[in-house]
């Protein structure tokens, strides 16, 4: 049986030839680079990388050396962080003013002692040695709504 017309052998359609054709064309322009129809893969470079520093929170003088046997409490906008502090007795907390206004650093009636600590605007600091064990909740006597709290243990 003949399918085609011909001297014996099987010729194959032109639709068919035409198909193949603009497959081959539709895979060869897919993907690859333009113009010489090389690739070239970036080769990675390493980026140098740099140990951590201390970088201030808002300016230059909002860095500070905390000295030993002193914990450090930054206000940061309208907080005290951090908010809750444990230390033991003969301890100093450092609190430092990274903000844009003024604070304070209060304690509230009640406390074991009293501190009442104008840290002051940007970079300011006031510290407080604390002597006697107990709980002490503090606040800004400027923005009474910052509260924190500092646990002194024996």
């Amino acid at each position: 049986m003949r399918l085609f017309a011909g001297q014996g052998r099987i010729r194959t359609p032109f639709w068919l030839f035409s198909l193949l054709i603009a497959i081959a064309l539709g895979i060869a322009g897919c993907g690859g680079a333009s113009g010489t129809g090389s690739t070239t893969t970036p080769t990675p470079t390493a980026t140098p990388t740099t140990p951590p520093t201390e970088v201030p929170t808002t300016a230059p003088s909002s860095t500070v050396t905390v000295p030993p046997n002193t914990v450090l409490v930054r206000i940061i906008n309208f907080k005290f962080l951090p908010s809750a502090v444990t230390i033991k007795k003969g301890m100093k907390v450092l609190w430092l003013n990274t903000a844009d206004t003024d604070h304070t650093a209060t304690s509230l009636s009640g406390d074991p002692a009293s501190f009442d600590g104008p840290v002051g605007a940007s970079g300011g600091t006031f510290t407080f040695t604390f002597t006697v064990a107990g709980t002490y909740n503090y606040h800004c006597a400027i923005h009474p709504s910052m509260l924190a709290t500092i646990t002194v243990t024996s």
